[in-house]
């Protein structure tokens, strides 16, 4: 009776460690909400929607690898091609890319994934869609407005207009709601680099600026980093921003 009992425990199926869960909240620059519990582990993540989210619309499931070993970095596609999903997570700092360039090509939404306390299991299998990005008027350039949405790090969301000023020597950020920015209009000096930007402003604001063009078609969109954002009683903290550019214009360096 030992053996046999032996014999069975050694057979029985050994149980999966549950996958580290993710709370992922992003915006489009339209302002469309983007939003997923995201069970990242290897070599595949899994991302069931939220039902008040513009996508997915169904759990999708794709290869990856999440890493924690020096801060958290996750890369996963769900699907390929024209209809594929890029999701790529630096530390808290989420960006999803779709279409069938995908990392080649620009951001459709930008936010945050945050470390959650639940760690349930997966739950069975029921609908995986085969093409996560297909069709999804959020990720529709064409709808998207010249000016951005912002997201802060607990979700709290806003418009944002943003102009570059002085030839670059200046960005200016516009946010009409209240509780982000001391005043509506703030402008902050803008060190400019190649692709990437960093900007320090007045009440301690800063961050960096990302741009991603398209050459083929004159569009992009810019990412914006804030290191912290907020004014009492709204809370202080990081905030991410994406903004659609429909005619990007080069000109060329003077000097």
């Amino acid at each position: 009776m030992k053996v046999l009992l032996a014999m069975l425990a050694a057979a029985a199926p050994v149980p999966v460690a549950p996958r580290p869960v993710f709370d992922c909240r992003l915006v489009t620059p339209n302002g469309d909400p983007i939003a997923f519990a995201a069970h990242l582990g290897s070599p595949t993540g899994v991302l069931d929607p939220d039902p008040r989210s513009a996508w997915p619309k169904s759990r999708v499931i794709g290869p990856g690898e999440l890493s924690e070993s020096k801060g958290l970095e996750a890369e996963y596609t769900f699907a390929a091609g024209p209809n594929g999903a890029h999701l790529k997570v630096k530390d808290e700092r989420a960006i999803l890319y779709v279409g069938k360039t995908l990392r080649s090509g620009y951001p459709r939404a930008y936010g945050f994934c945050l470390r959650s306390n639940d760690a349930a299991p997966l739950p069975p299998n029921t609908m995986v869609s085969a093409s996560a990005g297909a069709n999804v008027p959020a990720f529709d350039s064409a709808r998207w407005p010249d000016d951005c949405a912002l997201m802060t790090r607990s979700g709290r969301r806003a418009r944002m207009a943003y102009n570059i000023l002085e030839m670059g020597a200046r960005s200016a950020f516009t946010i009409a709601a209240e509780g982000f920015l001391p005043e509506q209009r703030t402008v902050a000096t803008r060190k400019a680099g190649t692709g990437r930007s960093r900007f320090s402003g007045p009440n301690g604001l800063s961050g960096t600026e990302t741009l991603f063009i398209d050459e083929k078609t004159s569009t992009g969109v810019q990412l914006i980093d804030f290191d912290r954002l907020g004014i009492a009683p709204a809370p202080v903290e990081p905030a991410a921003a994406i903004c659609g550019l429909r005619s990007v214009i080069r000109r060329p360096n003077v000097g």
